[in-house]
Order: structure tokens, then C-alpha cells, then sequence
């Protein structure tokens, strides 16, 4: 320990460091592999010093917020950099913008529902006001509602009983033949049967099906031409 506060006090207040004051102080020095990239790119280096090895010098409270107030310096400044990046960014941009445009911010735009040439407020903007807009949509979903139903007035349903899609000629028509109605009806009457006497409910399946139809044609024979 006294080689070295002589070595110490030897080198004190050098001008600049010389190669034997260096190899005076120092026994060697070990430098680790760097870890991570960019500004978060680290990389450990352990200085062993003659006679003493590697001396652990702890900081003051004065050195820790100076250090501090150093590093939040050197943040301000980093992000001061970036927002005038980005202002100037911004700025090219919007001037190749107007050139393109003819000296506008905003190219103007046709409205494809009443043909009205407009301003918009947003490159996204498509409608001149908020009246078209909704005109627009209205008539997207009445052409919609026509290309499904066609030439028939109301939307097509699904029979209650045999499951099957139908177009109905009225708005209350639930069934889509008249056999399923029957069907239908014999299984309320049954079931309104069942309560009133206070018996359990019938079982579904009991109920018949409704059965394919046949063409009328071969009815009509069988009718009239056994």
C-alpha cells in the first residue's frame, strides 16, 4: 500500500499520462466482450493497479448528481436533435405536397354522389358532406337488398316447420306451403289439447312431416284416370 500512495503521489497532477507512469500504475487491464447495440451498446473494462489490484472508488453524492444531471442534459439535447429531424422532415414533405397539388395542402376532390368538386378536410375524405354520405350508403344498401330478393317484395324467410327457404307473397305468411301450415296447425291444436286435459306434452316427433311434393300433372291423372 505505501509503493502505491507513493506512485500516487509521484503522478499527482500530471499534464499527461506517460508510457512508464503507466506502467507504474497499472498491472494490466481486462476488457469484456460489448453487450447490446445502438445507444445501448455497454462494455465492461477492470483496471488492476500495482500492488493494490482493482480498486473499487465509490463516487460522492456531489459526483452522482452532476453525472445525473449530465446524462439528463445529454437526453434534451438528443431528443432536441430529433424534433428538428422531424419538424424539417415534415416541412419537405408538406412542400412536395402542395407542389403536387397544384399549390394546395389538399387536392381537391369530386364527390361521386352529386358530383360536386370540394375541398376535403382529410385525404380519406370521399363524400362533400355528411348528407351524401348518407345518401350514398342508403342506395348501397337498397341496390344490396335488390340483387337478393330480385323481383320479389319481400326478403326470403325460412319455413317455421320443414326448414326450407321460401320467397312469401305477404308480410305475414310464416310457413311456405299450405301443408306446413297444416302441420303447423295440428300441432298447436294438439298441444292446446294436451293442456287442457293436464296430460304431459306430446312428443315432437310424433308429428308428421310435411311430405315432397308431387307434380300436379300426375295428381290430376291419378284422379280422374285410374
Amino acid at each position: 500500500m505505501q509503493h502505491f500512495i507513493s506512485l500516487i503521489r509521484k503522478c499527482k497532477n500530471p499534464t499527461e499520462i506517460s508510457d512508464s507512469m503507466f506502467n507504474e500504475l497499472v498491472d494490466k487491464i481486462v476488457v469484456y466482450e460489448a453487450e447490446g447495440a445502438g445507444n445501448a451498446r455497454t462494455q465492461k473494462v477492470d483496471i488492476y493497479f500495482n500492488y493494490v489490484g482493482q480498486v473499487d472508488i465509490a463516487y460522492t453524492e456531489e459526483e452522482l448528481a452532476e453525472l445525473k444531471a449530465q446524462k439528463e442534459q445529454e437526453e434534451r439535447q438528443h431528443m432536441e436533435k430529433q424534433r428538428k429531424r422531424e419538424k424539417a422532415y415534415r416541412e419537405k414533405r408538406k412542400a412536395k405536397k402542395i407542389t403536387e397539388n397544384g399549390g394546395e395542402i389538399i387536392k381537391t376532390k369530386t364527390c361521386p354522389h352529386c358530383g360536386k368538386v370540394f375541398t376535403p378536410t382529410s385525404n380519406r375524405q370521399l363524400f362533400c358532406s355528411r348528407e351524401c354520405w348518407n345518401q350514398a350508403r342508403q342506395e348501397q344498401k337498397e341496390a344490396a337488398r335488390e340483387a337478393e330478393r330480385g323481383t320479389h317484395y319481400y326478403r326470403q324467410r325460412t319455413c317455421a316447420v320443414c326448414g326450407h327457404s321460401y320467397w312469401p307473397t305477404h308480410s305475414q305468411q310464416e310457413f311456405c306451403s299450405d301443408e306446413c301450415r297444416r302441420i303447423n296447425h295440428n300441432k298447436k291444436t294438439l298441444e292446446f289439447y294436451h293442456k287442457k286435459k293436464g296430460n304431459p306434452k306430446p312428443d315432437p316427433e310424433a308429428v308428421p312431416t310435411p311430405k315432397p311434393k308431387e307434380d300436379n300433372a300426375d295428381d290430376y291423372h291419378e284422379k280422374f284416370h285410374p
